[in-house]
């Protein structure tokens, strides 16, 4: 956490602002559930599907709803692994255009 603020501070100050403050809020956690429409949309255009509406409640209920691919928009997806590049990212494949993706869990 230190690093993130030193950076912040560094790169302020070489803004010329100053003096700067950054002031590091660690409750309530943040939640997926706080994304922006834009955030969302981010995700999207980057590659990565973004948490499904409700997502929190589907994975508390062991549910598994199909996860849109960021390429085509299919449905028709598989998961492969609960672990994408990041722990917060599960691994996709379409099964209509082929190409593997990642999946932005619900957190």
């Amino acid at each position: 956490m230190n690093t993130i603020e030193a950076e912040i501070h560094s790169a302020l100050e070489d803004a010329g602002i100053w003096p700067v403050k950054v002031t590091t809020v660690l409750s309530p956690a943040w939640t997926t559930e706080w994304m922006t429409a834009s955030g969302r949309a981010k995700l999207l255009e980057y590659g990565i599907a973004p948490p499904a509406e409700n997502a929190r409640l589907d994975a508390m209920l062991g549910m598994d709803i199909p996860k849109a691919c960021p390429n085509c928009g299919s449905s028709h997806t598989e998961i492969i692994s609960q672990f994408g590049s990041t722990a917060c990212k599960a691994l996709y494949k379409c099964l209509d255009c082929q190409e593997p993706f990642d999946y932005f869990k619900c957190h």
